[in-house]
């Protein structure tokens, strides 16, 4: 387990103002097998003492969302009311220096200081620019910002269009100084002939308007929200088709606890206005519902959705390991997050089974 840096808690500071409040009782929701809800890993993980909030077998997502539990922890951290509290406690605070987890949007930046956001340049794009000595333009709905080089204190106390592409970061502002993650314009790097988008909110989806709604009522710390979650982790199931002796899930299996059968379509029926959905536990190809979701999603149901799972990719089909690649606008995890782009299921596929992919070499059940 890693160790939490010493540094002050968030008990210990003055209360925070928005800028600086966690936003995943706003968003985020985790449930695990046994159907516990929590808001975050740090909640009850990495020595913290907190419980869970609400439980998918006894009530639904949208009684537990506005429940007591996430009232409560909505109102401590509105008036920073947190010693002796979980978020008191919090390891991600004390990781980031005295940074709460800020609101989630699905684009590939972050506010950085003032008007200044800042996200890494796709490598590929970078190296593009860096070899082709061609200058890295930014543009914004098709428009290019008018202050490229720009010093970066100026960026942050002025903004007004200033930006700079510096080792792998970009750095920059609006050119009316508005958020760019919450105003629904698109933002590309553009070199040359290759283009390099940024990530932009679908402000009209459901999902973007779902995410608006809930960053102004996390902004003026409202404790019953109308919005509904944006984030969802769900571990779904211990099962799996490979026996590996190291496996974290491997006690739980043994219990045979299940979700109760309204969950998962609970889960579903939420798709529509997240960011995020990660699906936990065992292998998910085993899911009849599951693989319909993969199968069928179209990026027009949510242009705003990063999906992720993780499985052992031995149950991929051929068809799907065929040259034709897992489609661009889905978002999947095999071990590790991918926010973009393509993975080979064939060339995933073999490294698993072979044992060449920093995966632990699995064991068949025979």
């Amino acid at each position: 387990m890693s160790k939490v840096p010493e540094t002050a808690s968030p008990a210990d500071t003055a209360a925070p103002s928005s800028a600086n409040r966690c936003a995943y009782p706003w968003q985020q929701m985790i449930i695990d097998l046994t159907g516990e809800v929590v808001p975050c890993c740090f909640w009850s993980g990495y020595s913290n003492f907190g419980t869970p909030l609400g439980n998918t077998n006894e009530r639904s997502l949208a009684e537990i969302w506005n429940g007591e539990g996430y009232r409560q922890l909505r109102r401590a951290l509105t008036e920073n009311t947190l010693e002796n509290h979980p978020c008191g406690n919090c390891a991600a605070y004390r990781w980031a220096n005295g940074q709460f987890p800020r609101f989630g949007w699905p684009v590939d930046f972050a506010p950085e200081q003032k008007y200044c956001f800042s996200g890494p340049i796709p490598e590929k794009f970078g190296r593009h620019a860096e070899q082709s000595g061609t200058p890295a333009l930014l543009f914004e709905n098709g428009i290019p910002l008018p202050y490229p080089d720009s010093q970066h204190q100026e960026i942050r106390d002025l903004g007004g269009g200033r930006y700079s592409v510096w080792k792998g970061w970009l750095y920059f502002s609006t050119p009316d100084n508005s958020d760019p993650c919450s105003n629904g314009r698109h933002y590309q790097l553009r070199c040359g002939d290759l283009t390099a988008p940024l990530g932009n909110l679908h402000r009209d989806s459901k999902s973007g308007q779902n995410l608006v709604q809930a960053y102004e009522e996390y902004l003026n710390g409202v404790e019953v929200v109308s919005a509904k979650p944006s984030m969802i982790s769900l571990i779904s199931t211990a099962d799996c088709n490979i026996d590996c002796p190291a496996c974290s899930q491997n006690m739980v299996r043994l219990t045979r606890v299940q979700h109760r059968p309204e969950t998962v379509p609970d889960v579903l029926d939420h798709l529509p206005y997240l960011q995020q959905l990660i699906w936990h536990g065992g292998e998910p190809y085993l899911i009849a519902r599951f693989r319909k979701l993969v199968d069928e999603y179209q990026r027009e149901d949510n242009p705003n959705l990063a999906f992720g799972f993780t499985s052992n990719g031995t149950m991929i089909t051929a068809a799907e390991a065929e040259a034709d690649q897992v489609p661009a606008d889905q978002c999947f995890n095999l071990g590790r997050q991918l926010r973009s782009g393509n993975f080979r299921a064939d060339q995933s596929r073999r490294q698993i089974r072979s044992g060449d992919d920093e995966l632990a070499r699995p064991s068949r059940i025979t």
